[in-house]
């Protein structure tokens, strides 16, 4: 980013060697401001890369990248999921497994008519099946985690606390919301270990 945020540069990752000490920029593009690369759960040599786009920009510039290493550590790109216009779930992500995401699309800041959304997006065909609905107002939802061996998603909700959903199938249900943190101080993001 510039300093004034004005511009951006096209988005990437690198691959670092560490035991000869190279380092290779990787781009990708169209796509900017990538900033968090994830595991994929079940494919130790895949991971995503998720750009968040340019704030405010008119080009659909955010998308999660998923490569595959292979032994000689090159990167091949192995799925994607390009922002459309008109809003895409893509605010915050979670990789739940080599064929799909859970994604939420932020609402409307402090508008019950218009709440954080999170979905289950394929990667093949960018099907996305919203699972879960905040239960007022925009940017509610955090940064949530998967755990791939028991099925459980959980998603931090600074009204409600955590909303913990189960994995059923190709879908996910909701299981339960409870109260979670200090009174004034929720919280808003899980990583799972």
């Amino acid at each position: 980013f510039a300093l004034d945020y004005s511009a951006a540069a096209e988005g990437g990752f690198a691959i670092v060697e560490p035991a000869s000490g190279n380092v290779e920029l990787v781009t990708i593009p169209g796509l900017k401001s990538c900033e968090q690369v994830h595991r994929v759960p079940g494919h130790p040599a895949r991971f995503a890369v998720h750009c968040g786009g340019m704030y405010g920009s008119e080009e659909p510039d955010a998308g999660l990248v998923v490569f595959e290493l292979d032994a000689d550590g090159q990167a091949t790109e192995v799925a994607s999921y390009l922002a459309e216009e008109g809003g895409s779930p893509l605010d915050s992500i979670v990789v739940l497994d080599g064929d799909r995401f859970f994604g939420i699309r932020f609402g409307t800041w402090d508008s019950s008519a218009d709440p954080d959304v999170g979905y289950v997006v394929r990667f093949d065909d960018g099907e996305a099946e919203e699972v879960l609905r905040a239960s007022a107002g925009g940017a509610t939802l955090g940064t949530a985690a998967f755990d791939p061996e028991t099925g459980i998603l959980l998603v931090p909700d600074k009204n409600d606390g955590v909303i913990q959903l189960r994995a059923q199938g190709a879908s996910f249900e909701e299981v339960r919301r409870f109260a979670f943190g200090r009174s004034g101080m929720r919280v808003r993001a899980f990583v799972r270990l």
